[in-house]
């Protein structure tokens, strides 16, 4: 077991040490191998050792694997051309991770609200990052507390609250409306059809950017590239990350006309859009989007959720509610039963899952997950929810 003992201790007692993966199989120090529904939190979207992702990232590293954003690299222009194109975005900005994809989002709003206009709206229970900004438009005590005083221009309105989200539009100084599909952190918590239509007219009555933080439901995520259109929500900026790389550091701030006020030294990044970072995107696009891909998704999707959901009419005493949107899928328990505990369990039985929100056990595998797997994996946990006390 690794001692870890020169990192700072922000994650604490950390499960195991893993050692190697291949597909969605990953294998511990000592040989003990596990099908992982974690996939680096929804980062690994091809899994481990994707051959079209191992060759890109093999083959840039040959002739370029960084250059700073002084020059142009014909890999970066052609994967915001591609960002946008498959959006319907007009332009991209391209970071190195999901916070900073964030940040960016906010600042190109604040941009646009030029100083008079400068609040922006979350739903309670979001995550959008752990960096101030983006700490700041998280709507979770827990996270901000250690940290106060946030940053200010940020209003949070009840989770599924169409008054209250009104009522915060009301504010003169109101500029943004800022959401998640699927909010992850918190539980894998969706909202209903009525709510993103009711959100939308109200974002438009009001003059609000719409921001979409895509950094978890994208990139295929909720068997679409998108999960906003999904939901029936018209983004002006969309921040994406995860899954893009495929494992490897990347993020994108996307935007259209409307939204696209950013001048030379507004921002900038060091890391963001390496050649390196683009060729692994363009090889997780390549598998995405590619014919019957998000069909596959949406299928075994279906597959997790009814799984899950069978498992909730099996053991109501122990289940609340199983939810989710493609390969995003949260088993909520009742309070007296520990998700941490049933982490372990299933780790025990070879199979790795982690625990959001309040108690919801959370899948988010690979996007190249077997029907076979999702089915091996919902009998263990059949096996270990039975047998909870």
């Amino acid at each position: 077991m690794a001692k870890a003992e020169y990192f700072m201790n922000v994650y604490g007692a950390r499960q195991m040490t893993l050692a190697t993966g291949t597909g969605c199989i990953v294998t511990d120090e000592n040989g003990k191998e596990y099908i992982d529904f974690l996939a680096g939190v929804a980062v690994n979207a091809l899994g481990y050792g994707h051959p079209a992702l191992v060759e890109a990232v093999c083959g840039q590293m040959r002739t370029l694997h960084h250059v700073s954003n002084h020059f142009y690299t014909d890999i970066q222009d052609r994967l915001c051309e591609r960002l946008c194109k498959e959006s319907g975005m007009s332009k991209a900005f391209l970071a190195s991770s999901g916070t900073e994809a964030i940040e960016g989002a906010i600042k190109l709003a604040r941009r646009r609200g030029e100083g008079a206009r400068t609040k922006i709206i979350c739903l309670e229970g979001g995550f959008h990052g752990r960096t101030m900004g983006a700490l700041a438009a998280t709507g979770t005590v827990k996270y901000q507390a250690p940290f106060a005083p946030m940053p200010s221009g940020f209003a949070h309105v009840p989770f599924g609250d169409l008054e209250a989200l009104e009522a915060a539009a009301y504010s003169k100084d109101a500029l943004a409306f800022l959401y998640e599909p699927v909010q992850g952190e918190a539980g894998v918590r969706t909202l209903p059809g009525e709510y993103w239509q009711g959100a939308m007219e109200i974002c438009q009555r009001h003059d609000l950017l719409v921001i979409a933080d895509e950094v978890q439901t994208g990139v295929g995520r909720c068997g679409a590239f998108l999960a906003s259109p999904l939901i029936g929500m018209q983004p002006d900026i969309i921040a994406l990350a995860k899954g893009l790389g495929g494992g490897l550091p990347i993020g994108a701030v996307l935007c259209n006309e409307r939204a696209d006020k950013f001048q030379p030294g507004d921002h900038g990044t060091t890391f963001g859009g390496n050649p390196l970072c683009c060729a692994a995107a363009h090889a997780v696009l390549d598998v995405v989007l590619a014919d019957g891909f998000a069909k596959s998704v949406v299928f075994k999707g279906a597959m997790l959720l009814d799984g899950l959901r069978e498992l909730t009419v099996k053991y109501p005493n122990i289940i609340l509610q199983a939810r989710g949107r493609g390969l995003m899928c949260g088993l909520e328990l009742k309070p007296e039963y520990d998700g941490k505990n049933v982490v372990t369990l299933m780790k025990e039985k070879g199979f790795i899952i982690n625990c959001a929100g309040q108690n919801t056990l959370r899948f988010v595998p690979p996007l190249i997950i077997e029907a076979a797997q999702i089915n091996e994996m919902l009998t263990a946990l059949d096996a270990v929810i039975g047998g909870l006390k």
